[in-house]
């Protein structure tokens, strides 16, 4: 975190998403049966990219209630 300067506000919620991301996906992928388990790394994607659309929006100025 030191060396990365005014990124530093990005990488700290990053590293927390991997650490937490590492330990709580394969568990839940292994309760699920195989066929099933990338649904489970797809959903989190599917909601990374939803807040990210929305942030964009958010950020144009053309906010939705």
């Amino acid at each position: 975190m030191r060396d990365l300067g005014p990124r530093a506000t990005l990488g700290a919620p990053l590293i927390v998403m991997a650490i937490i991301g590492g330990a709580v996906f394969p568990p839940l992928m292994g309760l699920i049966d195989v066929r099933h388990a990338m649904l489970v790394p797809a959903l989190a994607f599917a909601v990374v990219l939803g807040f990210a659309l929305r942030m964009a929006r958010v950020a144009s100025g053309a906010a939705a209630a």
